[in-house]
């Protein structure tokens, strides 16, 4: 598997809650680091998958999972 390098630009939870960043390791974001700005959460992933694509939507998937509403994949 191959590491996949990419930021989930998302919204929808409050990053001053306790749980802000337990919900997103729990929901397997655990391959990202959160940061937070002008009202969006940025999450930079390292995700290995056999391609990019499988990567990008198991990322979304855990990024919805753990509440979040994606608007935007960077490279």
């Amino acid at each position: 598997m191959n590491p996949h390098e990419f930021t989930i630009i998302a919204s929808g939870l409050d990053h001053e809650s306790d749980d802000f960043e337990d919900r997103f390791f729990e929901a397997g974001c655990d391959d990202a680091t959160i940061a937070f700005a002008r009202g969006l959460i940025m999450l930079y992933f390292t995700r290995r998958a056999a391609t990019f694509s499988k990567a990008l939507h198991s990322a979304i998937e855990d990024v919805e999972k753990a509440g979040a509403h994606v608007h935007r994949v960077e490279p």
